[in-house]
């Protein structure tokens, strides 16, 4: 299979070249292009480079998924094949945004997805209107919050989880005796009453 390509060489000639010669490693070849506006630069080999690995990697947690970006993008600049491969991506990121926006201005997806959204919304509204359920759901959180601080109240879960595990790291053994709870517990200033009626 031959390619029509441009050499980066000084003559810029356009030669024949078998796809062996064009994944030689660091060669100066750019495979030629039909039109002037898919043409990759640098600047934009960098940042596909950086969104494609930045997307990859969120499955890791976002700190991660910055950090391996923010690599690739550099990994641009650098010759080798780190830099092969980082550019390699960069230009798959490319390809994935031209494609994106080809299929979106065939089918009209952001603007389908736009109003689908907006009709959800509406749709919920009117739901919440008729039935209040935003006003219910908050009742319910606050229910659940009052029991909650009534239970550590009651059973000191909390005071008595920290106890424990400061026992642990200091070495001693869990002490169970109430005179220690007690003491612990006017530490802690846990409240004496919660109004569970609204």
């Amino acid at each position: 299979m031959t390619v029509s390509v441009s050499n980066l060489s000084d003559d810029d000639s356009t030669s024949s070249l078998s796809v062996e010669e064009l994944v030689k490693p660091n060669s100066s070849v750019i495979i030629a292009t039909q039109s002037e506006d898919h043409e990759v630069n640098d600047k934009s080999r960098m940042v596909g480079a950086g969104v494609t690995t930045t997307v990859v990697a969120l499955m890791f947690g976002p700190v991660i998924a910055i950090i391996v970006g923010t690599g690739a993008a550099y990994g641009t600049t650098q010759p080798g094949a780190a830099g092969d491969v980082c550019r390699a991506i960069g230009d798959l990121g490319i390809f994935a945004q031209r494609r994106a926006r080809e299929v979106n201005e065939k089918h009209n997806l952001v603007d389908k997805a736009k109003k689908g959204s907006e009709r959800m919304l509406d749709s919920l509204k009117k739901a919440d209107k008729k039935h209040n359920i935003l006003k219910s759901v908050g009742d319910g959180l606050k229910v659940a919050f009052c029991r909650i601080v009534k239970l550590e109240r009651d059973h000191r879960v909390i005071a008595r989880c920290v106890e424990f595990l400061s026992d642990k790291v200091n070495g001693q053994k869990p002490n169970t005796t109430n005179e220690s709870s007690s003491n612990r517990s006017k530490e802690i200033n846990m409240p004496k009453e919660v109004d569970t009626h609204f």
